[in-house]
């Protein structure tokens, strides 16, 4: 039997919220850290089958460049990737 091989780089989790809608505590993180542009890398059944999102997009008043939902579960690298480009 081998073993399989390989690696997994984690990135940094700076911090968790909870206990607060994340709405809430979204806009308050992007007020907090004073970003002028917001990026949302979403789940697509979150964005395109529920009201989640676009409160979101509302209360964060023009900063949202761009919601993206192309992703699968876990976000391979690839598809990081290819939501900047």
């Amino acid at each position: 039997m081998s073993l399989r091989r390989g690696t997994i780089h984690q990135t940094t989790l700076e911090r968790v919220v909870f206990g607060e809608p994340a709405n809430d505590a979204i806009v308050k993180e992007v007020t907090t850290r004073d970003a002028g542009k917001v990026f949302l890398l979403v789940g697509r059944t979150l964005n395109r089958e529920t009201d989640a999102i676009s409160p979101i997009v509302r209360d964060l008043e023009g900063r949202v460049v761009e919601v993206f939902d192309e992703v699968s579960a876990h976000t391979p690298q690839e598809q990081i990737i290819a939501a900047t480009q």
